[in-house]
């Protein structure tokens, strides 16, 4: 069965929380910590929750999201994980019922916007549907954790030192002091920034890094694994949220501009 769901429904999300015997689902963009606390504080003890976000540095200093969410959520040993170009607003509870719905995990977006969706219940051929649709995505998980936060803490503190002219919907931070973020970074992680940022794209490909291949074997003379490194390198920028993987052909997006 399907029915329509509007705003304000904070009191209906927590009672479908309440009611979970088992476990809860969700997938959001965005993730406060004031609606968190009442996740935790409304969930029986038993049940176990999982939430996959985004993990974007723009998202963080623009404040759509919390670090302090993310962190009470490891404190209380809940399995939080990101998911790269996540956009769905999906909350399943028991695996027998789901709320698909335009809001995030946020007090605004469950008590204060203008939002819509459909709770899906007694009907498992949907729900076995958008579970198994979800399954897809597994491999793209990152796990999140202490490393994780005091990584995206000392980014988001660059903001007192930046320039922040605009921010092009959620996922593009324009600044004017490139160099100053560049300072933060050592190593291959500043010269393949660099790199980047000489490329002037939003997106751009590997194939392009690759091109840098001679600059870097000067600038890193013992390294006999040019290639992997940079590969290794935007790993490891998509994991501090700087970048964002945008296909299975090489392309990556850059979240500062």
């Amino acid at each position: 069965m399907i029915k329509f769901i509007k705003n304000p429904s904070l009191e209906l999300f927590l009672g479908y929380i309440r009611k979970c015997e088992k476990s809860i689902i969700i997938y959001s963009p965005y993730v406060k910590k004031q609606i968190v606390s009442e996740i935790l504080n409304n969930k029986q003890k038993n049940v176990q929750l999982k939430i996959i976000t985004s993990w974007n540095l723009p998202n963080f200093i623009n404040k759509s999201s919390d670090l302090e969410a993310i962190e009470l959520l490891i404190k209380n040993n809940i399995n939080i994980l990101a998911l790269e170009n996540l956009h769905a607003k999906i909350y399943i509870f028991d695996e027998s019922s789901a709320l698909i719905t335009s809001s995030n995990l946020t007090f605004n977006g469950f008590n204060k916007n203008f939002e819509y969706g459909t709770f899906i219940w007694d009907d498992d051929k949907k729900i076995k549907e958008i579970l198994n649709d979800l399954d897809y995505n597994e491999k793209k998980l990152i796990n999140l954790d202490y490393e994780n936060i005091n990584n995206m803490k000392k980014y988001v503190n660059l903001k007192n030192n930046l320039v922040i002219n605009d921010n092009q919907g959620d996922n593009i931070l324009l600044v004017d002091n490139k160099e100053y973020i560049l300072k933060q970074f050592r190593g291959w992680n500043k010269e393949i920034l660099k790199i980047i940022f000489e490329i002037k794209r939003d997106i751009f490909s590997l194939q392009e890094i690759y091109k840098y291949e001679e600059t870097l074997k000067e600038i890193f003379p013992n390294s006999h694994t040019i290639q992997e490194s940079i590969r290794k390198t935007l790993q490891i920028l998509r994991d501090k949220g700087i970048l964002n993987f945008v296909d299975n052909n090489g392309q990556y997006k850059l979240l500062i501009k």
